[in-house]
């Protein structure tokens, strides 16, 4: 009997468990969006000494580390709950796949693929200047680029 009803608690579970999943993924495409929308209203004016002293592929590859940061920063909280129930759901049912294909997802390649550039001084002024106000929100980076290739 105990088993019995262990077997219903852990399919009450599961069944709840995806369907936590769903409700917090939707709610992660919400924010995102949302996140997405604020690209089109920040207006991003710099005048940083060092972004500006970098050659222009470093410029690109900072701009966009510091959306991706600034992405982060958006969703970070609904980010955070969908991991949390992708986890719940590989302790329930064991099956890592979805958890690993969220993982693979949002794993940047942008660093890996940039190390001659993004030493570790690149990476600690991207840092700060992810904390400034200019770079707080997701923005426009083609148009951030096109500002700064004026001023240099």
């Amino acid at each position: 009997m105990k088993q019995h009803v262990s077997i219903l608690l852990l399919a009450i579970f599961s069944a709840s468990t995806s369907a936590s999943i769903d409700s917090a993924f939707k709610r992660l495409n919400t924010k995102m969006s949302m996140c997405m929308a604020l690209v089109g209203e920040s207006q991003v004016e710099t005048n940083d000494k060092w972004l500006i002293s970098l050659d222009e592929d470093s410029i690109k590859l900072a701009l966009l580390l510091l959306k991706d940061l600034a992405m982060h920063k958006c969703t970070e909280v609904e980010e955070k709950e969908y991991l949390y129930q992708l986890y719940l759901e590989y302790v329930t049912t064991n099956d890592i796949e979805p958890l690993n294909r969220w993982l693979n997802f949002k794993e940047s390649g942008l660093i890996n693929a940039h190390r001659e550039i993004t030493t570790k001084s690149f990476l600690e002024q991207v840092s700060r200047l992810s904390k400034t106000p200019e770079f707080s929100q997701p923005f426009d980076v083609l148009e951030v680029l096109q500002l700064l290739q004026k001023k240099t």
